[in-house]
This record gives C-alpha cells, sequence and structure tokens, in this order.
C-alpha cells in the first residue's frame, strides 16, 4: 500500500517532459543546437541556439524552424512553442561582457495541417531569469547552450 502512495506522490513531483532531441544542426553551412522537449499530454518546447563562434538562430528566419518541424518532428501536430536563445558580443550600455538574449518565437503557418510551413517570424523578447526558471519546472534542466 505504502509503494502505491510512495509512486502517485513521485508522479506529481516528476518533471513533465523529457528532452526528445539535441542535436547539432547546419542550416546555410551554419551549425545551430536544437533541443526538443515533450511529454504526454503537453505542449513541445523546442530551443535552438547558437554554437560557439557561430551566428544567431534569427538570421535564418523560419528556416530552422522548418527543419525543426519537417525533418526532425516529422510534422507532429500540434508545433511546438519556439524559443531562440544567442549570445550579444557587442557591449551592451556600456557593459564590456556579452549578454544573452532570449526570445520567444511565433510564426505565421501556412500549408495543409499535417505539411505546415513556417514563415514570417515575431520575437517577443523575454528575460533570461523567467525563462531558464520556466524551462527548469517544466524540463528538470535550465541548460541555454
Amino acid at each position: 500500500m505504502l509503494e502505491g502512495r510512495d509512486k502517485m506522490f513521485r508522479s506529481k513531483t516528476q518533471v513533465v517532459r523529457s528532452l526528445i532531441i539535441d542535436e547539432l544542426v547546419h542550416v546555410k553551412a551554419n551549425p545551430f543546437r536544437v533541443r526538443v522537449w515533450a511529454g504526454e499530454g503537453k505542449s513541445t518546447i523546442c530551443l535552438t541556439s547558437q554554437v560557439v563562434g557561430g551566428p544567431p538562430p534569427d538570421v535564418c528566419k523560419a528556416n530552422l524552424a522548418n527543419l525543426v518541424v519537417s525533418g526532425l518532428l516529422y510534422c507532429r501536430l500540434p508545433l511546438p512553442s519556439f524559443y531562440e536563445a544567442s549570445v550579444q558580443d557587442k557591449p551592451n550600455n556600456g557593459n564590456p561582457l556579452p549578454s544573452v538574449r532570449v526570445y520567444r518565437v511565433t510564426y505565421e503557418v501556412y500549408g495543409h495541417g499535417l505539411r505546415p510551413v513556417l514563415n514570417r517570424p515575431t520575437y517577443a523578447p523575454l528575460s533570461v531569469i523567467e525563462f531558464t526558471s520556466s524551462l527548469l519546472v517544466s524540463t528538470g534542466t535550465m541548460e541555454l547552450f
């Protein structure tokens, strides 16, 4: 009887999403890191980030998101929630250290529901603290890069 209660308690406190994809992909000869978390009954989260020395993911516009949807997730619906993390190397407001930028990215969806095509990304900036805390709660990790 106690084993059943312990199992029920652990299932409520465990992470609700699991890392299903952690890949280094190339778009137009530029490398990017793609991580996707999914869970039963939960929305899928996709985080794209730049590789050291590479450009930020926003240079690819929707090409990287379309690669994720069609090539890695095989057009699985519903579409994931997309986030982008990058490092701004330029000094920001006199601060000589690089700053991390995180965006929630939404796309216009064209085509049939079984083969969606993403276009025209819209970027909404997020604070790194807000993003990492929500990522930690929903995935069990807060690694951005």
